[in-house]
């Protein structure tokens, strides 16, 4: 039996086609082995689940975002269910997450800094931690 994840994140997704990969590879974290490669890093990802919630898709989002559930089964699991907006979308990713804590994430947005969020909420017991955020704009312009 696996352990309980330490962080869940809930993606929605719809309608993200030219989106969804930046967001989906951003909960990937990686490592550099002994051999100066570029590698998953199996510890951490282990802490972590991410649910994707196909809420009817009108594109290509939900097939793509399925290929991380093939890729990367022991973290990625995809719930296909019928348009009911993004509200709907949360609650069923809610109600399937397994995480002490919980994280959800647009799939029109990214993250950064996700392995020093996980090691953060390794070594803590709270309730709520909030993080920074940054708006990224089309025509480059960055808040």
């Amino acid at each position: 039996m696996m352990p309980k994840p330490l962080l869940s994140i809930v993606v929605p997704v719809y309608k993200v086609e030219p989106y969804i990969n930046k967001c989906l590879d951003s909960c990937l974290i990686y490592k550099t082995n002994e051999q100066g490669e570029k590698v998953l890093d199996e510890e951490l990802m282990n802490q972590l689940e991410v649910i994707i919630v196909n809420d009817g898709r009108p594109d290509r989002s939900a097939e793509m975002s399925r290929e991380y559930v093939k890729r990367y089964p022991q973290t990625f699991r995809q719930i296909d269910k019928e348009n009911g907006g993004h509200g709907s979308a949360w609650n069923v990713g809610l109600k399937e997450a397994t995480g002490k804590y919980l994280r959800f994430l647009d799939s029109d947005d990214w993250l950064t800094n996700l392995e020093v969020l996980l090691k953060r909420l390794d070594s803590t017991d709270v309730d709520m931690v909030f993080t920074h955020k940054r708006h990224c704009y089309v025509d480059g312009k960055e808040e």
